[in-house]
């Protein structure tokens, strides 16, 4: 009955049709393949070095930029700028951005300018009212590249505002992540003991690579030139007017910014049981010249107990009763010049205070003091750019007790591809127990692993075409295509061993396998291909995450199949010949 159901029910199709006469100049060109061993592997071999050749002009990364359709601009005045004049700049700088964005593109601009009170500062990068940091957002469905915007934003600011220190944040969250929260994928950490060597050192290197090319926004993180107060107490002086040092240094920072941080005031809302600061300070207007601050009034521990308020008679004094009472003062009493003079201790008459300039921040690496060289890139070419920093840095002499780190995104970067570097040769070595186990031989394995390098051919080409660089997500689609060319390349030689056992010659055999395996394995790799094609065109708004890895899947399957049905015969035909007329031994 199933006969004559198979018998009544097959008619052949134009697909059958075409596909047969594809089979049949497949197995024309195997033959060929077949009589021509040599030439085969020679092309193979060649086609391999050619490419690992052009490997070099590939372009490496961590991961894949993302236009995410934001960025952050980090801007730094000289230091020394008024909050006010620092809000100027930040002005003049939005309306640039607003500019050069392509109308209705704009989705907003928020500015922060200077530090933020209270714990927030912890978590801002900005260290002083000249610095500041602007967040740009643009709309979903944005035309214009943030690379290129960037661009255009950098250029007008050189132009319109020069002497700003500048840099620019793109990929979003994940960049932040993957550069460990700096600001730039490339970070030379100078660390050593004295600030002045630290300091020209770091001069001398942005310099250097200010130079390289593919480098953008080289500028120093920390400022030297902040301008400060040193003030150098008399403690003697301090000492017989009833101060000290401690007392002198809070008594200056309440009046300048309020004794919220070293002993803050609290009042609770009945209503609402909220809480808020009740602090004290000096108002602004009264602080406009220099001398005022060398004026400002010292109170010290001295008290004159003359005035004492008690609540015991003088009858009753060392009873039980005065023992429980807490005598207070009736005024506090500033420290007096003299005996007789009633003029209050100001700042000037117990110490010296001297301008200066100095760092804005003391930064430490290893409990030793370090500077930052922050270095952005242009394009993807992180691993070849950072190469060049490196060298550059290299060429710069150093002082005797400063050294240079490079971390950041570049040093991840590395580590990765070296951790991938010793896992893909142990990743194939144990591929290749696995099927010694199988197919009980240590011939076969090789030759169904002969696919491997012939798919990196194609791996290698579809990148250098695309021009994606080499990061995590093309590694991981490499390691997915070395699953698909082994898993078709068992098929063709365990079905050839089977024909061999039935008897077959090695050629006959080995054309029946293509002939009879093609089907599934064109099939394998026709619906991957098909299936991550939207991926690799980078559809949709942050595709570019996703793109490396389905581009070297369908690179390596496009080369990786052909050869599998071509290469892999020829091979197993080379290691097959001394054994064509003894028994084949395999699974069953």
């Amino acid at each position: 009955i199933n006969a004559l159901i198979n018998a009544g029910s097959h008619h052949e199709t134009w697909f059958d049709r075409i596909f047969n006469w594809f089979v049949d100049r497949y197995a024309a060109v195997l033959s060929w393949c077949l009589r021509r061993k040599a030439v085969v592997v020679i092309l193979s071999l060649v086609c391999l070095v050619l490419s690992g050749l052009s490997a070099t002009g590939l372009a490496t990364e961590f991961f894949p930029k993302v236009d995410a359709g934001q960025f952050v601009v980090n801007v730094s005045a000289p230091e020394g700028t008024r909050v006010e004049k620092t809000e100027a700049i930040i002005e003049r700088i939005e309306a640039i951005i607003k500019e050069e964005t392509p109308g209705g593109e704009l989705d907003q601009v928020v500015s922060n300018i200077g530090l933020p009170h209270g714990w927030m500062v912890l978590f801002t990068p900005v260290s002083g009212p000249h610095q500041a940091f602007l967040l740009v957002s643009l709309i979903p469905h944005h035309t214009v590249r943030t690379d290129d915007l960037i661009d255009r934003v950098r250029t007008r600011v050189a132009s319109d505002l020069p002497g700003l220190k500048l840099s620019f944040q793109t990929g979003g969250i994940i960049s932040d992540v993957i550069n460990a929260g700096l600001p730039a994928p490339i970070d030379l950490k100078l660390a050593g003991q004295n600030l002045t060597d630290l300091q020209n050192t770091a001069l001398r290197i942005r310099t250097a690579v200010a130079a390289v090319p593919g480098t953008s926004d080289v500028v120093i993180r920390q400022g030297m030139d902040y301008p400060e107060l040193l003030m150098s107490i008399d403690r003697s002086r301090a000492s017989y007017f009833g101060l000290t040092e401690q007392e002198i240094v809070r008594e200056v920072v309440t009046g300048l910014s309020s004794n919220v941080q070293l002993n803050p005031g609290y009042w609770i809302d009945p209503k609402s049981n909220n809480a808020y600061f009740v602090v004290t300070q000096y108002a602004e207007q009264s602080l406009t010249h220099f001398d005022d601050f060398l004026n400002t009034p010292l109170v010290g521990t001295a008290r004159d107990f003359s005035g004492m308020i008690s609540a015991v008679s003088p009858s009753d004094r060392g009873s039980s009763l005065a023992l429980q009472q807490t005598p207070f003062a009736e005024r506090a009493t500033l420290p007096q010049i003299g005996r007789s003079s009633q003029a209050p201790v100001v700042l000037r008459d117990v110490a010296e205070v001297e301008r200066r300039s100095g760092p804005e921040t003391v930064d430490h690496y290893n409990l030793q003091r370090s500077i930052d060289v922050l270095v952005s890139v242009k394009g993807n070419d992180l691993g070849r750019v950072a190469t060049r920093v490196e060298q550059a840095v290299a060429a710069v002499t150093l002082p005797k007790d400063v050294k240079v780190n490079t971390q950041g995104e570049a040093d991840s970067m590395r580590a990765a591809l070296k951790g991938f570097g010793g896992a893909l040769p142990l990743a194939i070595v144990l591929v290749y127990l696995v099927i010694v186990g199988l197919f009980r031989s240590f011939i076969d394995p090789l030759i169904i692993l002969g696919a491997v390098p012939l798919g990196f051919i194609g791996v290698i080409w579809m990148l250098l075409l695309t021009h994606t660089s080499v990061n995590v997500e093309s590694l991981i689609g490499s390691l997915m295509m070395i699953g698909i060319v082994v898993s078709n390349s068992v098929l063709l030689v365990d079905f050839a061993n089977r024909r061999l056992r039935d008897g077959l010659p090695l050629q006959e055999a080995l054309i029946e396998a293509g002939r009879l395996r093609i089907r599934p394995i064109l099939m394998t790799a026709l619906a991957t291909v098909l299936g991550l094609a939207p991926m690799a065109l980078g559809l949709g708004e942050g595709s570019e995450m996703n793109d490396p890895l389905a581009r070297a899947v369908i690179g390596g399957l496009l080369v990786g199949t052909p050869t599998t049905l071509l290469v892999i015969p020829v091979l197993h035909a080379i290691a097959r010949r001394r054994h064509v007329t003894e028994p084949m031994r395999g699974i069953s």
